[in-house]
């Protein structure tokens, strides 16, 4: 019988022991399409009979040792057309649904990037070209791209098209890390709720909890392709970090728009010194260029030792609204120049204009001014 299965809908199935009519065990089970091929190994399965009648295979379980697939290049030929991108689509043989899935290891790979991920346990169903998600709970994921750029250039991203539609409803991944042309870091945990069709990633709900990043919930759609456009509305929670201001909060919501190597960003940060920050960012090249504009408004009479340790010398200065802040550079050079009006020491008020350069952990004030009702001073 697993051979005339096999044959009718061109899948390697090598029988290991068990009944159709009870619990069956696989050593294997194969299956290759023009936009992928999927391979389980160790898998045991559970029939619920009744949907054969449905032309549909209903399981009771469906454990697998392992699942590794591979998503080659797409084939011009390959599977139907996707009418809102060109890409195609891979249509499995036969409707599938599982109550029951365990695996202890998933791993996919494609051009330029791959998958790993531990134990999975969970709900799905396969139907035409779609596989749904209806619960899921994940342990221990790595994703790693290899970017193209050699050091000092460009980080060249790799197209990735998924020739199916995932739909999550919900799934839970419980430690996770990721590596980005060797740039890497670790969450604690994650939730999301979303779909994948071809390069087009929808995100309904992504909630991340990060010791090093905070606690961060996002929605908006990714593009995986031509430097990975996006749109996202991000709402967030900073980790304590040392150093960090007292008069101001950690709350902070994010606007980004753009591609990965100009992605826009505009951010508030409410509270009792409420901050609005803008610029733009290269995340391709190695050196993060980026250029911002920011400006803290609070009431007036705002200590500077709420905002930075100053010594007691300086503890008398306080400032106005508003205070802004325009900087242009990379991780290597940065230049900034600061503007706002403080008063103590005898002035009342004082306008001050700071500009500079930080460069190899070294601050170089390149020009200070200072004007007050009585004149003005300018440093060069």
């Amino acid at each position: 019988v697993l051979d005339r299965v096999g044959q009718l809908f061109g899948v390697d199935i090598e029988y290991d022991s068990g009944t159709i009519a009870g619990e069956l065990a696989l050593r294997r089970l194969a299956w290759r399409g023009d936009s992928v091929s999927l391979e389980l190994s160790g898998l045991v399965v559970e029939l619920a009979p009744g949907c054969l009648w449905y032309s549909r295979i209903c399981l009771e379980q469906l454990y697998a040792r392992q699942l590794d697939i591979v998503l080659p290049a797409a084939s011009p030929d390959a599977g139907l057309p996707d009418a809102e991108t060109g890409d195609t689509l891979v249509q499995f043989p036969i409707a599938i649904e599982t109550t029951q899935l365990r695996l202890d290891r998933l791993h996919v790979k494609w051009q330029g990037g791959e998958w790993q991920q531990g134990r999975i346990q969970g709900a799905a169903r396969i139907s035409g070209s779609t596989i749904a998600v209806q619960r899921a709970l994940v342990q221990d994921a790595t994703l790693k791209l290899s970017g193209d750029g050699e050091s000092g250039e460009s980080i060249v991203l790799p197209d990735i098209s998924l020739p199916l539609e995932l739909l999550v409803e919900q799934a839970v991944l419980q430690g996770g890390a990721w590596d980005i042309a060797g740039t890497g870091g670790e969450l604690d945990s994650l939730r999301l709720q979303g779909s994948w069709r071809n390069r087009n990633v929808q995100l309904q709900e992504l909630q991340l909890r990060s010791e090093a990043l905070g606690e961060w919930v996002a929605a908006g759609e990714i593009e995986f392709g031509e430097q990975w456009p996006l749109q996202l509305a991000v709402r967030g929670e900073l980790p304590q970090l040392a150093g960090w201001p007292g008069a101001l909060q950690r709350t902070v919501t994010v606007e980004a728009s753009g591609d990965l190597a100009s992605i826009r960003v505009a951010a508030e940060l409410a509270g009792p010194v409420a901050l609005s920050v803008s610029g733009s960012l290269n995340t391709l090249a190695r050196d993060l260029p980026f250029q911002l504009q920011a400006q803290a408004r609070f009431s007036d009479g705002l200590p500077l030792s709420a905002l930075l340790e100053v010594p007691e010398a300086l503890a008398s200065v306080a400032l106005d609204a508003p205070l802004t802040l325009a900087a242009n550079g990379s991780l290597t050079r940065q230049l900034f120049q600061l503007e706002g009006t403080a008063h103590g020491l005898g002035y009342q008020p004082l306008d001050i204009r700071i500009a500079g350069v930080h460069e190899a952990a070294r601050l170089t004030v390149e020009d200070l001014r200072l004007h007050n009702a009585s004149g003005s001073n300018t440093l060069w």
